[in-house]
């Protein structure tokens, strides 16, 4: 990835020391190997952190703002519905498809699952 990506940062990361002991071995410095668990309640606090660090960042602010009305939009229709709202991930409602969809037409060119556990996908978008 790194000689197809140059300037990309690669982080890798997994709660399992052994396999970033190996990625490390094996791949040295092309990327930055981390030991964490997604899972537990730090890497919650941690996901809290960072959205906190988006928001506060004058850089984003329109982002963000777009992003809390979205959330607020999607709130009100799920309380105003009869019943309620079908369960998706982060209640958007979209398949993995729609994403990949959405991308491209948003202007990458090339988009694929990575990764998929249940029902949650990483998608990689070069453009």
């Amino acid at each position: 990835m790194r000689q197809r990506l140059p300037s990309a940062t690669v982080i890798g990361i997994d709660s399992d020391p052994l396999l970033p002991g190996l990625a490390r071995a094996c791949y040295g410095s092309a990327a930055q190997w981390v030991e964490a668990d997604l899972g537990g309640p730090s890497a919650t606090d941690e996901w809290r952190q960072w959205w906190d660090a988006i928001v506060a960042d004058p850089h984003f602010t329109q982002l963000a703002q777009a992003r809390a009305d979205r959330i607020a939009e999607r709130e009100s229709a799920a309380a105003q519905a009869e019943s309620p709202a079908e369960p998706s991930h982060h209640g958007n409602g979209l398949t993995v498809g729609e994403h990949i969809e959405l991308l491209k037409s948003a202007g990458f060119a090339a988009v694929a699952p990575l990764w998929q556990v249940g029902d949650d996908h990483l998608l990689a978008a070069r453009r």
